[in-house]
């Protein structure tokens, strides 16, 4: 389903190795330093716009820049400051309802806001495009098409509103862009800073791929590489993109010997439970892909 989608990720790893390539002959011998989130965002961003929204090359190119600099007030205005400010991030929602959070006139809730109604007035505008053009006849060309056939915009037997269609867009659209951040960043951190796994990703890569992927066949080859699928599996057991999933509980229910009463706030901690050693062994907190290939 995403096969049409393989010259578009090409074309965007391929722009990111040649800017990388620039940086590193224009330092010549000087250490060069990268901001990975800087980096992998505005690639994350056009993958899932172009990939889920049909979003074209040159619309991006003329819009791209409001869309991600949305993404990083939205992401990343309250990982900066001061160590209060990082604080208050994890024990508010604790404290004080999820949906007060928002409304609350701290700076970083402000930008955050405007940022978010910049972001759904380009989602929705992708929404009526896409409504005009009407259907492609036994095409899905994206997420988006997915969800607009849920969508009967003047029916009341609609499977699906046309906020809540909204509503999933905003979703996909920022979920999909900053997991991919995360796990990238992630990728290339630890084979930084684990050069002999990166060396037998490289002899891997070099061997199935001589002169790089050229073409979607070699992209559907990707996935028979063992070294490379460990890699990516132990980046996400150290570093889950998600780390922890809240939950409540709509009912009285019970989990093991856990009973939880209606209107429980449970917090699910993957990343400790990625990490326990009764679950992992005495080695859990080293990055080692090679547990992957037992």
């Amino acid at each position: 389903a995403m096969k049409h989608t393989y010259g578009m990720f090409m074309d965007l790893g391929a722009s990111l190795v040649q800017r990388w390539t620039i940086r590193v002959e224009q330092m010549g011998s000087q250490i060069m330093e990268v901001d990975l989130y800087e980096e992998m965002l505005p690639v994350a961003v056009e993958a899932i716009a172009r990939s889920g929204f049909g979003m074209s090359k040159e619309h991006l190119q003329k819009n791209g820049e409001e869309l991600i600099m949305a993404f990083k007030a939205i992401f990343m205005n309250m990982d900066g400051g001061s160590t209060a400010m990082q604080r208050a991030r994890f024990i508010l929602p604790y404290i004080i309802p999820p949906w007060l959070i928002g409304w609350l006139p701290l700076t970083p809730m402000v930008r955050r806001k405007r940022a978010i109604e910049i972001l759904r007035g380009k989602v929705e505008w992708v929404i009526l495009e896409r409504i005009k053009q009407g259907p492609v006849e036994n095409n899905m060309r994206d997420l988006l098409d997915s969800l607009l056939s849920l969508t009967q915009l003047d029916s009341e037997n609609s499977h699906m509103r046309k906020d809540e269609l909204l509503s999933h867009c905003m979703t996909f659209l920022s979920a999909g862009s900053s997991t991919t951040i995360s796990l990238m960043s992630t990728v290339l951190s630890q084979l930084a800073l684990h050069p002999r796994c990166a060396e037998k990703l490289r002899k891997e890569l070099l061997e199935a791929f001589p002169s790089g992927l050229e073409s979607s066949e070699d992209v559907e080859k990707v996935d028979q590489l063992s070294y490379l699928d460990a890699v990516y599996r132990e980046c996400i057991r150290m570093y889950p993109p998600v780390p922890v999933s809240p939950r409540v509980a709509n009912k009285d229910t019970s989990v093991g010997n856990y009973r939880f009463p209606k209107g429980s706030y449970i917090v699910l901690p993957i990343a400790a439970i990625q990490v326990k050693k009764s679950l992992w062994g005495p080695d859990a907190d080293l990055f080692r892909p090679d547990r992957w290939l037992k």
